[in-house]
């Protein structure tokens, strides 16, 4: 079925996925049977990748309506692959805690990640924030990698594991890159691509004197911000430090 899908009109096919996806992600399934579905949609999702990105395409800001409508779709369509991977993840949370340990599985995790990634980067097109509660789930996802110590996995490819999938979310906020015009959004993302593994998390008690740190607090649903020279509260065990002097050298 994915395979027949309208490849040279990425709307209508987007369209199609969609309300597949949609469907999909309310029904009962098993997590595995689930994952492969969701597997096989994200590979022709990012298929359509290069369409959208030509259909979403605007000379100036706002983007005129064809454009604006062919974002929205593919904001419209991260955010139920995305839903789908965290349902597919509670589902195994749930039948792991039943049988045995309970631990996450990384593949899902990072596949949460990654699919918060591509919805953050598609909403820069329509200038939009983050969802409510989306940063609330990015820091769990987070937690339960370093809970679990599989932040540097899936070790391949490299560039799409769970920690790396992080530091791209958090510089791409703290770039503040909804500030910036559709061609500058592009370098913008691009820099964030290669360079946030040189990013470094840091436990509080290092307690910063110089720029390039900013401050992640893990129980909020609140992206990370600059703390400056403030003072900052050790105790508080939800919370550490982005460090960015290695990125910024580089």
């Amino acid at each position: 079925w994915l395979i027949s899908l309208p490849t040279s009109n990425v709307v209508e096919a987007g369209r199609l996925m969609h309300d597949a996806l949609a469907s999909l992600n309310r029904i009962e399934l098993g997590p595995d049977d689930r994952a492969k579905l969701l597997a096989e949609y994200e590979t022709m999702l990012e298929l359509l990748g290069g369409g959208f990105e030509s259909a979403c395409a605007s000379p100036g800001v706002p983007p005129k309506d064809r454009s604006r409508q062919a974002a929205t779709l593919y904001r419209n369509l991260w955010q139920e692959m995305t839903m789908g991977w965290k349902v597919a993840l509670v589902s195994r949370l749930e039948k792991r805690s039943f049988f045995s340990s309970g631990k996450a599985d990384p593949y899902f995790v990072q596949r949460v990640l990654n699919g918060y990634w591509q919805l953050f980067r598609a909403g820069c097109r329509l200038y939009l924030p983050m969802p409510s509660g989306a940063w609330s789930e990015i820091h769990q996802m987070f937690r339960l990698g370093a809970e679990n110590e599989f932040l540097d996995e899936p070790s391949e490819p490299k560039n799409r594991s769970i920690a790396t999938t992080y530091k791209r979310i958090l510089l791409l906020s703290l770039a503040d890159v909804l500030r910036f015009a559709p061609e500058e959004q592009d370098k913008v993302i691009e820099i964030v691509e290669n360079y946030a593994h040189l990013a470094h998390f840091l436990p509080l008690a290092k307690q910063p004197v110089a720029a390039g740190h900013f401050l992640i607090e893990l129980d909020s649903d609140k992206p990370p911000h600059f703390i400056g020279g403030q003072e900052l509260d050790n105790s508080a065990s939800q919370a550490i430090l982005l460090e960015t002097e290695e990125l910024s050298t580089h």
